[in-house]
């Protein structure tokens, strides 16, 4: 049964790994938060979670639905993280960059590892035309477009072919960073910070001040991009990186 295997699994789970919040080492418990931190801040000011607040009919079932889809996320995030820790268990020494496909190989016929990896390529895939298919909008439309409408139609360029060009754009260099970076965890972390850095301080001032204008949050972005992107480079873990005075730290 479920219970039977959940009580199996925190029973012969090893001690490090039962330890949700980090308390017995201030460095570690800060760097837990700055991951909780870059993920729930930094997914805030996206473009999916905005396209679903605005496609709400009213302010009632955008709040509602942004609650249930949070719980919603932690339930099913709950399930990899059990599948993982379960491989290590029932397969010791499973490689731990392929559990999945480890599993599949032990507990499913060929057939079913087929379709198995059928159906892990089709929620790939469409989270990955997501992916290109928004920014690419973004940068066609909010930015490129507005910016030089009138150069764009001299070389008769329209909307529509700026879009594409913008996709094969971001596609491009979705490929460029995925070679540069590490692993998948520390591209999605990045990914997540990009917008933490650049959107989320002027979602904020917008929504809960007047003060300042489109000029204001464009310089925001800039200098938040700008900054992150420094500490980025030369591969600082903490802000200032190194250069903090040594009596300070």
């Amino acid at each position: 049964s479920v219970a039977a295997g959940v009580e199996r699994l925190w029973t012969e789970m090893p001690a490090d790994k039962k330890i949700i919040l980090p308390h017995d080492n201030a460095e570690e418990l800060v760097g837990w938060l700055g991951v909780l931190s870059v993920s729930a801040l930094g997914n805030l000011p996206s473009q999916d979670l905005a396209q679903r607040i605005f496609a709400s009919r009213n302010i009632g079932t955008a709040k509602w639905a942004c609650h249930l889809a949070g719980i919603t996320y932690l339930t099913f995030g709950v399930v990899p993280l059990g599948i993982g820790l379960a491989c290590d268990i029932l397969i010791p020494g499973a490689p731990e960059h392929s559990t999945l496909t480890t599993l599949a190989h032990y507990f499913l016929s060929p057939a079913l590892a087929v379709l198995f990896t059928l159906v892990v390529m089709s929620a790939v895939l469409a989270t990955i035309d997501s992916s290109i298919l928004s920014p690419a909008c973004v940068l066609a439309q909010n930015l490129l477009w507005p910016l030089g409408q009138a150069w764009f139609e001299r070389r008769q360029i329209n909307l529509l072919l700026l879009n594409r060009i913008c996709v094969v754009v971001i596609g491009l260099a979705s490929l460029v960073t995925a070679f540069l970076g590490e692993n998948a965890y520390s591209l999605l972390e990045s990914g997540y910070a990009a917008g933490m850095v650049s959107l989320l301080v002027p979602l904020l001032i917008g929504l809960y001040s007047k003060r300042g204008d489109e000029r204001s949050a464009l310089i925001s972005m800039a200098v938040g991009t700008s900054v992150w992107l420094v500490h980025l480079f030369v591969g600082a873990e903490q802000f200032l990186g190194g250069w903090w005075p040594a009596s300070w730290i």
